[in-house]
């Protein structure tokens, strides 16, 4: 029987503060948290790998288990240049998880009702499942798991 559950921050929760990953990770061992899950993280250093092992590192040590993401990797338009960009965030995404030891990549459909592209939700998940394809071989044998927050605008029955 476990006489406890893990309780953990987002720190999109606490994102008016503009703090950067290893004060957020200190932040999160203060209060003797068991996760924490950097989304959008505000840190200048967040594409560089050094970094990753910092954070990494520093979540061990204070006995977090890390989950990490990003933002929207909707493509904006159905132009090839907009696909590009959308599986290159991602496929930077898997590659941050890796550095930072997390399991997971959590990523925004798109930030909001505003920001989805023109057309219906069943054409935004069709180019949203073709992007994931594209990326999926290299999350699974990166062992990381994609997941896809969306907007209350397409709901998970579609």
């Amino acid at each position: 029987m476990i006489d406890r559950f893990p309780l953990g921050i987002n720190t999109y929760s606490i994102r008016a503060l503009k703090w950067h990953d290893l004060p957020l990770i200190e932040y999160a061992a203060s209060l003797k948290l068991d996760a924490i899950f950097l989304q959008d993280s505000l840190d200048p250093a967040t594409n560089d790998p050094a970094h990753w092992k910092e954070v990494k590192d520093a979540a061990k040590r204070n006995g977090l288990w890390l989950g990490t993401g990003g933002g929207a990797v909707l493509p904006r338009s159905d132009e090839q240049a907009e696909f590009d960009r959308s599986v290159k965030l991602l496929r930077d995404g898997v590659k941050r998880a890796v550095g930072m030891g997390s399991p997971l990549v959590r990523m925004l459909l798109a930030g909001d009702r505003d920001h989805l592209p023109p057309g219906p939700p069943e054409k935004h998940i069709a180019t949203m499942v073709k992007v994931l394809r594209v990326v999926r071989s290299e999350a699974m044998d990166a062992g990381v798991k994609l997941a896809v927050d969306y907007p209350k605008e397409l709901p998970c029955w579609r």
